[in-house]
């Protein structure tokens, strides 16, 4: 018993000399006044923890302390402050010393240990550093030096008045900028080896074509004039000027004969920038309203291509194309190709070589197409669900090519078919490539997303993107039942305009309800849709050009791009149900200059959204707005810009019905990848 209270004993005076081990920090040494020593140690700890809360709320954190996860690290049993070793819980005092002699020796031998700014300073030569707010981490610290949460960081800022409260606009402003940022944030579109290597070649495609001499002397401020006096904006680097002749364009002869056949006596302004800048070698985003010579910008540049490629080395049995234009359905394709082949019978004609233009659509033979690569081609105009599977099955390359064209490009690289265009361009070869993409509706997300595809693009605006043509008359029709449109169309709506008539429907049940209808009233009148064979619509195509019918019905599928001559009325019996693809609706009349007149009816179940989108369409185009479609807009209608999605100025992206409908359809293709339906085969 005795023995075990000596070593007990003999403990305690060890522990008072060494001042280590000690479970409470404040140990004595022998003699008297060890609990005066210790009531005064206890004390003045507490104050201590007093001082360091008082400096966490400040931001502050004092390293020395051996708790609360501010105080000294220990490495090898030895502090970097001169705190107590890694067996103590409180750091407050040392053996025998008193408080104040372990603070003075702290200062003498490492300085001041306290830092602000909620930071540790690390000595680079001595043992340990100070840790500051847990381990020097730049986030916010509590009273007691722990991390705070976000939400706790939040409400700690806004009590200091250090949180900026947004408005409600520009709380929506930023979320349309972060759904913009989240549409637009996708993979370059360019092939998997380009992306691999870091992307395309930064230099624009080299070309001998240059302006007139005199056209170069002229100062910017004569373009710029030019380029206000005609609606067309501009963006890019050292963009190519202006021209405002075929002639200054410096295109051959026999295009311009031919152009002047066709009326075509000057150009639009889409082409009067699109042409020299094309021609220049310039990637570009061209886009205008409907139906003003779009079509011819791109093409022509194609033939040009492939008449320079034939002059400089003609192409071998079995090579080419050395251009491809790329369109989202068969009629367009068809539309497209037909007027490549009659400025390439102009140039031929005229004595130049035999350039060969190839179509490549589903719903045709093959065979033509393989005959003509079998000779060399030298441009194909195609829709993708077709070509990649010709290119798949290596029936031919496009290695050579050097021109590419992407039309209604909104199309292609917006409804979940960017996969199907990546695996198109990694057929292409390593050689410069011009690329360029057109459109009437190319809302700001895809201008973005198309944008990293190009090489130092110059994008070309004529008018507002989803802007209605304004030698369009539009006129609302209210209809209160879906029941009374056939009635109403046939026996009102017809009889404001002459032949021919295209009527225009989202359904294609409602189509062919259409055309029993009209065929039992006597109207002469044929029908186009999605359902039909690719016979029955070229059939139904010819016989409405060469006048046999009156009325063509439609679905969308004839809506955007295609070319009738002469359309005196376009009815749309329903909204379609996208809002952009109205303006191309419309844009099948009011052509080239020439004046139409479009209908649109709606009836009460028709989205809010849609008729905000129409009554704000109206009074950009300075049409007269019906009372009822005045009532039946929505609040949403104040948007002051246009959805950077859809391009309506009737809603924010926040309400844009397409976002929710592309991610669907984006998910829906990435499903579905891999079967033959794609977007060249409806």
């Amino acid at each position: 018993m005795g023995t075990a209270a000596t070593r007990k004993r003999k403990r305690r005076r060890s522990g008072s000399r060494l001042g280590s081990g000690s479970r409470s920090g404040s140990g004595s040494g022998s003699g008297s006044g060890l609990g005066k020593r210790r009531k005064r140690a206890k004390t003045k700890a507490k104050e201590e923890e007093d001082e360091e809360e008082e400096a966490g709320r400040e931001g502050v954190t004092e390293s020395g302390k051996g708790r609360h996860g501010g105080g000294n690290a220990v490495t090898g049993g030895e502090t970097g402050t001169g705190a107590p070793p890694a067996g103590t819980e409180s750091g407050s005092g040392s053996g025998s010393s008193s408080l104040a002699e372990f603070r003075s020796r702290a200062k003498g031998g490492h300085g001041d240990s306290r830092q602000s700014g909620g930071r540790g300073v690390a000595d680079a030569g001595a043992d340990v550093g100070s840790g500051g707010g847990g381990g020097g981490s730049g986030g916010m610290l509590s009273a007691g030096g722990k991390q705070l949460s976000l939400l706790e960081e939040t409400v700690h800022l806004r009590r200091a008045g250090k949180l900026k409260e947004l408005t409600k606009e520009e709380l929506e402003a930023e979320e349309e900028r972060k759904l913009v940022e989240a549409f637009a944030s996708t993979k370059a579109l360019v092939s998997a080896a380009e992306l691999a290597e870091g992307g395309r070649t930064v230099q624009p495609l080299p070309t001998t074509w240059r302006p007139p001499r005199w056209a170069q002397e002229r100062g910017p401020e004569v373009y710029e004039a030019l380029r206000t006096k005609y609606n067309i904006e501009i963006k890019g680097e050292d963009v190519p000027k202006c021209l405002t002749t075929f002639e200054a364009m410096k295109l051959p002869p026999a295009i311009v004969k031919h152009l002047v056949g066709k009326s075509i006596l000057k150009p639009t302004p889409i082409q009067m920038q699109g042409l020299p800048t094309i021609l220049s070698g310039r990637d570009m985003i061209g886009i205008s309203y409907t139906g003003s010579g779009k079509t011819l910008v791109f093409t022509l540049p194609l033939v040009l291509v492939a008449l320079e490629e034939e002059l400089r080395m003609p192409l071998m049995p079995g090579e080419g194309p050395v251009g491809v234009v790329l369109s989202p359905s068969r009629e367009l394709a068809r539309q497209t190709h037909q007027i490549a082949c009659d400025l390439a019978a102009a140039l031929h004609a005229d004595g130049g070589p035999k350039l060969r233009m190839a179509l490549c659509m589903g719903g045709v033979p093959v065979k033509p197409a393989l005959e003509m690569v079998d000779e060399g081609v030298h441009a194909v105009v195609a829709t993708p669900g077709r070509l990649l599977d010709m290119l798949k099955k290596e029936q031919f390359s496009l290695r050579l090519v050097r021109y590419m064209c992407l039309d209604e490009a909104d199309r292609l690289i917006s409804d979940g078919f960017e996969e199907d265009m990546r695996d198109i361009l990694s057929f292409t070869g390593k050689a410069p490539r011009q690329t360029v993409l057109f459109s009437a509706t190319m809302a700001q997300s895809i201008k973005e997303f198309g944008a990293t595809a190009l090489v130092s693009p110059v994008v070309v605006t004529v008018g507002r993107a989803g802007a209605a043509s304004l030698d369009i008359i539009i006129e609302v029709e209210y209809v209160a039942t879906e029941e009374e449109k056939m009635s109403y169309v046939v026996n009102s709506v017809l009889d404001k305009t002459e032949p021919p008539v295209i009527v225009f429907s989202s359904s294609s049940s409602v189509v062919d309800a259409l055309l029993e209808y009209m065929m039992i009233k006597g109207v002469a009148a044929t029908a186009i849709h999605g359902g039909l064979s690719q016979s029955e619509r070229l059939q139904a195509m010819d016989d409405f050009k060469n006048g046999k019918a009156d009325v063509l019905i439609a679905s969308d599928v004839a809506a955007k791009g295609i070319d009738f001559p002469h359309i005196a009325h376009v009815i749309c019996v329903d909204l379609p149900k996208e809002f952009e693809m109205l303006p191309h609706r419309l844009g099948r009349t009011g052509r080239a200059g020439n004046v139409g007149v479009a209908s649109v009816l709606i009836t009460p179940r028709d989205d809010p959204i849609m008729l905000s989108d129409l009554r704000a369409m109206l009074i950009e185009a300075k049409q007269r707005v019906p009372p009822y479609l005045l009532r039946d807009a929505t609040a949403s209608a104040s948007a002051t810009e246009a959805c950077p999605m859809c391009g309506g100025l009737g809603h924010r992206i926040a309400d844009c019905p397409l976002v929710t409908q592309r991610a669907r359809t984006n998910a829906r293709s990435r499903m579905r990848r891999g079967d033959e339906h794609r977007v060249g085969d409806y």
